[in-house]
Order: C-alpha cells, then sequence, then structure tokens
C-alpha cells in the first residue's frame, strides 16, 4: 500500500467551464489526473472528500484540493488531508 499527498490546483481549468458544471467536471479531471498519476483504472473517492468538495455548491468548486493517495493493488482510493 502506496500513499501520496498532492495538491492540485484546478483555478484556470475552471474558469472555461459553465458555472452550473464546475463540481462535476472538476471530479472528472481530477479522476483522470490520479489514474495518470498511479497508473490504475478504478480510482475511488471517499464520501468525506466529496462532501468537502461538494460544500460550497455546485457553482463554487474550489481551486486547490490537497489529496492523499492511497494506492491499494488494483485500484486507488482519494482522500482529504
Amino acid at each position: 500500500m502506496e500513499e501520496k499527498i498532492l495538491t492540485f490546483n484546478f483555478t484556470k481549468l475552471l474558469k472555461k467551464k459553465c458555472r452550473i458544471k464546475r463540481v462535476p467536471y472538476l471530479l472528472r479531471l481530477l479522476r483522470e489526473k490520479v489514474k495518470r498519476i498511479a497508473k490504475v483504472e478504478k480510482v475511488e473517492i471517499s464520501q468525506e472528500f466529496n462532501r468537502k468538495v461538494w460544500k460550497r455548491g455546485v457553482k463554487k468548486a474550489p481551486r486547490k484540493i490537497r489529496v492523499k493517495i492511497v494506492k491499494e493493488a488494483e485500484k486507488v482510493r482519494v482522500e482529504p488531508v
């Protein structure tokens, strides 16, 4: 089991997206980036992390996100720091 702590900056990418679709778009981007970094196909986002991202609603997505990536065999789990 491996653990990494990473910070993702989504400021420029979220400015291009319609306000109503920002949080779902951010989660999709996060999954893609984690897949590339961990070289795994299955990415699970923890419920606690999901709540943290959705806390301010669909329009106000967080600009920077610090996450802990836990790699287990064939899957990766994303948790808040």
